[in-house]
């Protein structure tokens, strides 16, 4: 069995803490959303994840991954992602039948973010 990378980890974490959410949004949102939600997610991410490389390629922007070997702080920092995801699944318990489309978005975008983070490492180890 081979080791996950740090932003592999980082993604992985990130992602369950993004299905969480999106269970939790589901379960105290307003009716019809049990669809709306994980799609709303996967097409978020999938979306950031695809414009944001094509973005960067053309801007020619080369941005290293989120945590780096040489800087250990920056898998402390990296881990408020996968945080504040399972903590902003605590607001459709404490607001219920409210639309809460603009939290999933947001929170697939930092999965986005992640995911991106852990090809640029792999490409770069592989």
């Amino acid at each position: 069995m081979s080791r996950l990378e740090p932003n592999q980890l980082l993604a992985l974490s990130t992602g369950f803490a993004l299905i969480v959410l999106v269970l939790s949004a589901v379960a105290n949102g307003p009716e019809g959303t049990v669809l709306r939600y994980p799609i709303l997610a996967v097409v978020c991410s999938l979306g950031y994840v695809v414009l944001n490389g094509l973005w960067s390629r053309r801007m020619k922007l080369n941005r290293p991954p989120m945590i780096h070997p040489d800087a250990p702080g920056t898998a402390v920092w990296a881990s408020l992602f996968p945080m504040l995801l399972l903590f902003g699944s605590i607001i459709p318990v404490l607001f219920p039948d409210r639309d809460l489309g603009l939290l999933v978005i947001v929170a697939a975008i930092w999965f986005g973010l992640t995911m991106e983070s852990a090809f640029k490492a792999a490409r770069r180890d592989g």
